[in-house]
């Protein structure tokens, strides 16, 4: 079914493949990106894309960094940027950042007075944090364990949306990478806090190892290496 999928897919690019081939990139290109970094990436990107690239259409997905995965993998996307812990072979990849991840929780539940948080200080909270199998929960957990803990998880979530609401009630805290604190400030949440732990995801741009990129989804991709770094 996967190579029966990604055969249309190619199929369905024909078109827009001859036409870029004689001038300048066009066509659509369809980007996941991942929630934690849709609110900062979306609207700055369809401001780049519309002047550096006006003959190229980007269709916007946003979800967790598994479901990106999955439907790159599937070719329901072209490109992806995602978080990852371990990077699979089975995609073109352009690693650009590391990211650490950080305590997020809900005012006035937070640790507010505090400047940074241990792994001991965490083990102590309550958590919210995807079931497995999941990046950033293999991160997590084998991180804790490294160090003779377990994580107090008291809610496990499938989306990110889910987790946040969690964390929202004052029921739990989360961990996640997070690139700039104000999306998190303006929807409530407390100010996140450093973990002293070696605890880093990878942010990537990825896409399939089995097809390469149209010339439209080339462009995209170089664009976005250009303004993400």
């Amino acid at each position: 079914y996967r190579e029966a999928s990604s055969i249309l897919h190619q199929l369905d690019l024909l078109p827009m493949v001859a036409k870029s081939q004689s001038g300048e990139p066009e066509g659509t290109v369809s980007v996941g990106i991942a929630s934690s970094l849709a609110p900062i990436l979306i609207g700055s990107l369809i401001a780049h894309v519309k002047i550096a690239l006006p003959k190229v259409k980007i269709k916007i997905s946003d979800g967790d960094s598994e479901t990106l995965e999955n439907r790159v993998d599937a070719s329901s996307l072209d490109l992806a940027i995602i978080y990852e812990d371990e990077l699979v072979s089975k995609f073109a990849r352009e690693p650009l950042f590391r990211q650490k991840l950080c305590l997020v929780g809900a005012q006035p539940f937070a640790e507010s007075s505090r400047l940074s948080m241990t792994l001991e200080d965490i083990a102590r909270l309550p958590l919210t944090l995807p079931g497995l199998p999941n990046g950033r929960r293999a991160l997590i957990d084998r991180t804790f364990a490294e160090h003779g803990l377990t994580p107090n998880v008291v809610a496990e979530t499938d989306s990110l949306s889910s987790e946040l609401l969690t964390v929202r009630t004052g029921i739990a805290h989360t961990l996640l990478p997070v690139t700039n604190p104000k999306p998190f400030l303006d929807q409530g949440f407390a100010q996140p806090l450093p973990i002293d732990a070696d605890l880093y995801l990878t942010c990537s741009i990825i896409s399939s190892s089995d097809f390469p990129l149209s010339r439209a989804g080339e462009a995209v991709r170089i664009l976005l290496t250009e303004f993400i770094e």
